[in-house]
């Protein structure tokens, strides 16, 4: 699923890889990974779409429970920071931090950056 999404999202189809994650994770729960909402936060990113990055990394953490690894929050991070969001970008630090992820000096300085 995650090499799929990589593609259409290098293809510039991020619509269609949204919509592809959403579809088998619907079918089959299972497909829930930190690797493959890894792939699709950073289409996302890629895409500049933030919301529906900032969807998913919400759906997967209150939703699903999962918790992502510093690297797909800071695939996040970034995409907001492009957009002027630091605020919004530094209240998720610190809801990651109340979910078990201890965000690094390298994510605080891309916020500030931002």
């Amino acid at each position: 699923l995650g090499a799929t999404m990589a593609a259409c999202a290098g293809g510039g189809q991020i619509g269609k890889a949204l919509k592809l994650f959403q579809l088998e994770t619907s079918r089959n729960p299972s497909l829930w990974g930190v690797a493959p909402c890894g792939a699709a936060l950073t289409a996302c990113a890629k895409a500049s779409r933030w919301a529906d990055a900032l969807w998913l990394f919400h759906t997967m953490t209150i939703t699903v429970g999962l918790y992502p690894d510093a690297a797909a929050l800071g695939v996040l991070v970034v995409a907001m920071g492009k957009q002027g969001l630091w605020r919004r970008s530094l209240d998720l630090l610190y809801e990651s931090e109340a979910n078990r992820l201890s965000p690094d000096q390298w994510l605080y300085q891309t916020v500030i950056d931002g």
